[in-house]
């Protein structure tokens, strides 16, 4: 799905679930709509997706990016698994 979106020269994994995808030259509603086409992709796949984007505009630093990233999945997966923390209370 990453590489299909992203390119297979610009997708890495950096540990067991975590990917980077690496867009060079691109703004930011066409990073979003990869992101969000690799979302219902998963989706499809029964699979969740927690996405997590950062984005410069010029000179920039790549720890700096991938952490920025790191933290918006993070709290994407936290609003996830609160959602479903939410309808399991709603069902006892």
């Amino acid at each position: 799905m990453l590489r299909a979106e992203f390119g297979r020269d610009n997708t890495y994994r950096i540990s067991g679930d975590e990917f980077v995808a690496v867009v060079i030259d691109a703004d930011t509603e066409t990073l979003l709509r990869k992101v969000r086409a690799v979302e219902k992709a998963a989706g499809g796949k029964q699979y969740h997706c927690a996405a997590g984007t950062a984005w410069s505009p010029a000179l920039f630093s790549a720890y700096g990016l991938i952490k920025t990233a790191e933290r918006n999945m993070y709290a994407s997966k936290q609003r996830y698994y609160s959602g479903k923390t939410d309808r399991r209370k709603a069902r006892t």
